[in-house]
């Protein structure tokens, strides 16, 4: 279905974490007074209630939610029932109280983030906080979900948070990610990655209109007719044949490729996109790689836009502008215009992004966070190693521009 927005402004290894009470001196979400949006959407968690109707609109809200220039914080509190249930099954929502940065928020749902082999109790396993999961209606700054990812893969415990950043600041359309501290029942999980969650009032927050679509690249899913059927509509409302007619257009055309893909597929957003995933050496996001990605499809556009997540692996090692394997990808860097086009695109996200000074943008996400990552308790390496990594990281960052402008010629 289409996304309908109202009109307007917008611990020791063997341990788990026992149940404590919420402080009651706490502010509480819920404030009816404000604009609404509609989110009667099914939620890809089907255990979230379909019975809430709006969410109030609050950009106030919103905005210090995901204000970079801070360390959030989240305080979980759970039952011994719930810590119990999450190690039985860490993919189904638990009752859980939340604080965020001092607002209580009572009934949501908690669950682990990742697959089987993600970290447990006895590590520092993600979460995902589901506002409405159950009977609760409240709604906080605007969204329905929380994301909280504890980044044990990147041992500058940084990246996605530098990588949002500058893509947020480059005007790329991604998801904002902020650092934050999480304390389960009192006990100190460390330092994580509080990173906004793609749903329908992303497009609200992201494109300030009130309609569209989304959908969710799963493993493979890409423009081809292998990949084309791992397209999750979100909504409901989205024609399958509209991913299957650019996969036509990429498996047919001609020396008119260019054209006919830019009128099926939004091919500046995606060529600025790509570009910008460029300035940050990200081999992880399509177009580069067929996992990672949102598609939007405005209500008064059919043409696809590009949404890049999970942007925990900039500046890879192993990064060359060309290095697709997307059949869209692969077909644009062998064709000519298309081509010349990303070219042009790369140079000027290389030019911008110098304004941005980029070393300086990772260089205040390292001060910021400095003070958390050497308290967090479940961090997967040694502080040495993280310094060891993060100096790596900003002379990477500082040479990065030149590596591919010489990959360019």
């Amino acid at each position: 279905m289409i996304f309908l927005l109202a009109a307007c402004t917008h611990a020791p290894d063997d341990s788990t974490p026992g149940h404590r009470d919420t402080a009651d001196s706490l502010p509480v979400v819920g404030d009816d007074s404000v604009d609404t949006v509609d989110t009667s959407h099914d939620s890809p968690d089907t255990s979230d209630t379909g019975g809430c109707g709006d969410i109030p609109l609050d950009e106030a809200g919103y905005a210090a939610l995901y204000d970079s220039r801070a360390v959030h914080s989240y305080g979980i509190t759970l039952s011994d029932a719930a810590v119990t249930a999450l190690g039985v099954d860490p993919a189904t929502y638990v009752p859980a109280d939340v604080t965020v940065d001092g607002t209580v928020l009572h009934d949501v749902g908690l669950k682990m983030r990742g697959d089987s082999t993600q970290e447990r109790w006895d590590g520092k396993p993600g979460f995902k906080i589901g506002l409405r999961a159950f009977t609760n209606c409240d709604a906080f700054a605007s969204v329905e979900h929380l994301m909280l990812n504890a980044g044990l893969d990147d041992p500058t415990q940084a990246r996605e948070v530098i990588s949002a950043t500058v893509l947020a600041n480059g005007g790329t359309v991604v998801p904002l990610a902020t650092f934050a501290t999480v304390s389960v029942n009192g006990e100190s999980f460390g330092l994580y990655t509080s990173a906004e969650a793609v749903e329908g009032t992303f497009i609200q927050h992201h494109w300030g209109v009130g309609t569209g679509l989304l959908w969710e690249g799963g493993d493979g899913a890409d423009f081809s007719g292998r990949g084309q059927g791992e397209w999750n509509d979100l909504g409901g409302g989205g024609d399958p044949a509209t991913i299957e007619a650019v996969s036509n257009v990429v498996a047919t055309a001609g020396d008119d490729f260019y054209a006919q893909a830019d009128a099926l597929v939004d091919m500046d957003q995606v060529l600025t996109e790509w570009s910008w995933l460029a300035v940050i050496g990200h081999l992880g996001a399509f177009p580069y790689a067929t996992k990672d990605v949102y598609l939007y499809q405005p209500a008064d556009d059919s043409r696809f836009e590009a949404v890049p997540w999970g942007l925990d692996e900039g500046w890879d090692a192993e990064f060359g502008w060309n290095y697709t394997e997307t059949a869209l990808g692969l077909r644009c860097v062998y064709d000519p215009t298309c081509v010349a086009a990303l070219k042009t695109h790369i140079e000027a996200a290389l030019t911008q992004s110098s304004s941005l000074d980029v070393p300086s943008i990772a260089s205040a996400a390292f001060a910021l966070s400095d003070s958390a990552m050497q308290a967090d308790p479940r961090r997967g390496t040694s502080r040495t190693e993280v310094a060891t990594a993060r100096s790596a990281l900003s002379a990477t960052i500082t040479g990065w521009p030149a590596l591919v402008r010489s990959q360019l010629q």
